[in-house]
């Protein structure tokens, strides 16, 4: 049993747990809330009202209490034009070089506490493989039982899509994560970083596929209401931008802890799931981005896909059968459907990096390409606009990755309001009532949750330009969608029990 997961009580126990708390901590008021109709966004009159929708109704008279519930323009903040200017969100070579010099004078005057640099990888150099820790300056090894994996994913079962690792990690993962490097979320300031890129900056190999998992690390710590001056991710890899009197060997990097005492509890009136968006709000969005009635984001959103594919840019965009991968589903099968979300602007993650470099495009060239179309160079894009002002970005991928690098160049570089679709195509491209094998549905006729219809999803290939329908080699999504859902937030119900347990 790892470090991570020791001790931790079984599922069915912890949420009787959260749900026996969460009851205590829900008045009058907040009930007669959700009678009034703060219940799931899907549940129908005849449908009883169940303990999870308590769970909501909680976090929303939660509102009431002094929590203060972040909009996605609350939460984005940008870069200086100059990143060696940034002492947060995106941080350079140069600012770490000056940090560990001197940590104690040369720190941010925010930060009490620590410079903790996680490394999720190692330098390409024997000998260098990590940033020379200092007084005050601890360099880890990331991967060290650190998280549920590299990119800090773990199944987890939002009431409609399960058993599937896409989700971010829970309250006791993050805290076993908090207590194993000893972190501070207070004072200290966390940056993560690559060791290496080895990528050799073209469409088949393209560099700066490193800030799909710094970035989550990013996204994943605001999630649970870290504050932004807390958090970073290093621009470009260590090992060609520090020296080798800067580095260390395997071994002399930073030993973790396990010592912290800090817990996201502590963030319990601080809430930022807005970050989070469940696929039921993504229909909204979708169908009227103009006008979804979604709480938390701008009232127009820019719908924003990620997906390069290095076999051809274009291959999962547009939808072209069998394109798109689903082994977390079902080992060596493709998805149920192909195409995108309707509307959604293609926007190659590859493309906000310096290819030569794998670092960020400036902040100026990054901005460019986000009001401009045309800057982009896909057909795909003709008829698009370019973002608007006040828009909110919603970001997506396949699950969440590489929508990580064209997220990190709205939120902490340009600073516009973003947000995420988390479980992103591998869940989106499952929800079918429509599939033209009846056998492959995996909801029903009346769900809210179909995503299989023209006015959702759309290809070049599909019927009347509605989503393209894989066959033979589709994914069994039967075991992980869950036919008679009436939510697809009960991971963001789940967090804020634990935060106020």
């Amino acid at each position: 049993m790892d470090q991570l997961t020791e001790g931790i009580e079984t599922p069915p126990e912890r949420l009787k747990k959260r749900k026996q708390t969460m009851k205590r901590k829900l008045g009058t008021f907040g009930i007669v809330l959700v009678l009034a109709g703060f219940l799931g966004t899907f549940c129908k009159p005849s449908e009883e009202k169940n303990d999870n929708n308590l769970l909501f109704a909680a976090a929303i008279a939660a509102g009431f209490s002094g929590v203060r519930t972040n909009g996605a323009v609350d939460l984005a903040v940008a870069s200086k034009d100059n990143y060696d200017d940034n002492e947060f969100g995106l941080v350079t070579a140069t600012t770490i070089k000056r940090w560990r010099t001197d940590w104690a004078n040369q720190k941010p005057a925010s930060i009490t506490g620590n410079l903790i640099i996680l490394q999720s990888s190692q330098g390409a150099t024997v000998g260098q493989e990590f940033i020379k820790p200092t007084a005050g300056v601890y360099v880890y090894d990331w991967p060290n039982g650190g998280g549920t994996d590299i990119n800090f994913r773990q199944k987890r079962n939002n009431g409609l899509f399960e058993n599937v690792q896409t989700g971010l990690p829970d309250g006791e993962r993050t805290d076993r994560f908090l207590t194993l490097y000893g972190i501070d979320l207070s004072k200290d300031l966390v940056v993560f970083a690559a060791g290496k890129d080895t990528n050799a900056g073209t469409a088949a190999s393209p560099k700066g596929s490193t800030y799909q998992t710094s970035g989550r690390g990013l996204y994943w710590l605001r999630y649970w209401g870290a504050e932004a001056n807390h958090v970073a991710v290093l621009d470009g890899p260590i090992d060609t931008q520090f020296s080798a009197a800067e580095l260390t060997a395997v071994g002399t990097e930073s030993t973790p802890p396990n010592n912290g005492t800090f817990s996201v509890k502590s963030f319990k009136n601080v809430d930022n799931s807005v970050l989070v968006q469940p696929v039921e709000n993504v229909i909204k969005i979708v169908r009227n981005p103009n006008a979804h009635g979604v709480t938390g984001l701008t009232s127009s959103v820019f719908i924003s896909d990620a997906r390069h594919n290095t076999t051809s840019t274009e291959r999962e965009f547009v939808g072209t059968a069998d394109g798109t991968n689903a082994g977390e589903v079902e080992v060596g099968k493709k998805a149920l459907t192909e195409g995108h979300l309707k509307g959604a602007f293609f926007a190659p993650w590859l493309q906000v990096v310096d290819q030569a470099t794998g670092r960020f495009k400036s902040k100026a060239a990054i901005a460019a390409l986000w009001n401009t179309p045309n800057g982009w160079g896909h057909a795909e894009n003709a008829s698009a606009s370019g973002y608007q002002e006040g828009q909110t970005f919603l970001h997506y991928c396949r699950t969440n990755a590489r929508s990580m690098v064209t997220g990190l160049s709205t939120f902490v570089i340009l600073g516009k309001p973003t947000v995420f679709y988390e479980n992103s195509f591998i869940e989106w491209n499952g929800l079918s009532a429509n599939h033209p094998d009846p056998a492959k549905r995996t909801l029903p006729a009346d769900s809210p949750f179909a995503t299989d219809t023209a006015d959702l999803t759309v290809s070049t290939g599909g019927t009347g330009g509605g989503p393209t329908f894989n066959a033979a080699n589709a994914a069994n999504y039967k075991t992980v969608v869950n036919p008679n859902a009436t939510t697809s937030r009960q991971t963001l119900i789940d967090d804020w029990a634990y935060k106020n347990e």
